[in-house]
């Protein structure tokens, strides 16, 4: 195999290849993004122009097919990113990746292929880790994600607006944030973030400090009655027994044609942080905040919820999972800058 940049003569066979990747999520559920029209990549491509574009490559099998597509980037995170200290600062990533079908070739070898040669490319970008999404159903590569150093780190879930979430027992009181409510939610959301990071696949020693200034301009914004309701983020928190004990975090993205998530282009509400005080888990609360966050957020006729979550946390697999949540993507990593701890990828 070999790997070159790609060809104007290649876009037939690209489409096919993402073709191809979006049936194997279209099959999983038909309300998932079905197979991918030529017109409907070149949108794609234009959506992301603008980023840290490295290269565009294929990988072609010895009668010159191509079996393999990619276009690599970097990804720098900004001061105050929620994700510094869950992800590599500066990061080699890729906007598309994607193989033939399960026995059409040797898959493994064409992604290996692939990697190999973004990762000659990065050599002069000064990165500190890199990662694949790849669509979890696909267990086949493994073998090939383990021969490359990369491991499971975490999940990217999804759930459609019909999902129904059991309420928990009690009264209770939900509603949205208040300026005042801010280092009891701080407080939750570090000890979120702790409970996170023992749990990641990697040894991270805490949240740089930059992060809490962050998550403060988001909270401000979200109680901003002057921003536009549609892109500020919405935090909603839970009383009981006359404390907060729990809050979300949320916020709206939207999908473009050919999003590496294969869910419909439109708008989703992403559930950014998720927190119960951990003396008061166990009794719904949960379940119930979640309701509410969702009742919020169904005010902006979404086309239904995502997340992401820790591969290794107990608490979150478990949680999401029993609230309808399916995984959609895995998320393979390799950090230059951290030592993996002894966990088995899933």
């Amino acid at each position: 195999m070999r790997t070159d940049p790609v060809k104007p003569g290649d876009t037939a066979e690209i489409v096919r290849l993402l073709t191809d990747q979006a049936k194997r999520f279209h099959e999983l559920d038909d309300r998932l993004a079905g197979p991918l029209l030529p017109e409907q990549y070149e949108r794609s491509v234009g959506a992301r122009q603008g980023q840290d574009l490295v290269a565009q490559l294929v990988t072609r099998d010895e009668r010159g097919t191509v079996v393999g597509f990619g276009e690599p980037r970097v990804q720098a995170l900004p001061e105050g990113h929620g994700w510094l200290g869950f992800a590599p600062r500066v990061g080699g990533v890729w906007n598309v990746l994607a193989v033939s079908a399960p026995g059409n070739s040797d898959r493994g070898g064409a992604l290996v292929a692939l990697v190999e040669a973004a990762r000659e490319l990065w050599k002069v970008e000064g990165l500190t880790g890199e990662y694949i999404l790849w669509p979890s159903m696909d267990r086949e590569l493994l073998p090939a994600m383990a021969e490359l150093g990369l491991i499971a780190s975490g999940h990217y879930a999804h759930a459609f607006p019909d999902v129904s979430f059991p309420p928990g027992p009690g009264q209770r009181l939900c509603r949205p944030a208040r300026y005042e409510d801010y280092p009891t939610v701080w407080r939750l959301r570090s000890e979120q973030s702790d409970y996170e990071l023992q749990h990641s696949r990697f040894r991270v020693q805490g949240n740089p400090p930059d992060v809490e200034p962050g998550f403060r301009r988001q909270f401000e914004l979200a109680l901003d009655g002057g921003s536009n309701k549609d892109t500020r983020p919405q935090i909603s928190v839970m009383e009981w027994e006359g404390s907060v004990v729990g809050f979300v975090e949320s916020e709206v993205q939207t999908m473009v044609p050919g999003n590496p998530s294969h869910l419909p282009e439109g708008r989703y509400g992403y559930i950014d942080n998720a927190c119960v005080i951990s003396s008061s888990r166990g009794r719904g609360l949960g379940r119930d905040l979640l309701e509410y966050a969702r009742g919020r957020l169904a005010e902006q006729n979404l086309k239904g919820l995502v997340l992401w979550y820790f591969a290794d946390n107990p608490l979150a697999s478990h949680f999401w999972t029993r609230l309808g949540f399916r995984n959609l993507i895995t998320r393979f990593e390799r950090r230059y800058d951290l030592l993996p701890q002894g966990h088995t990828a899933t």
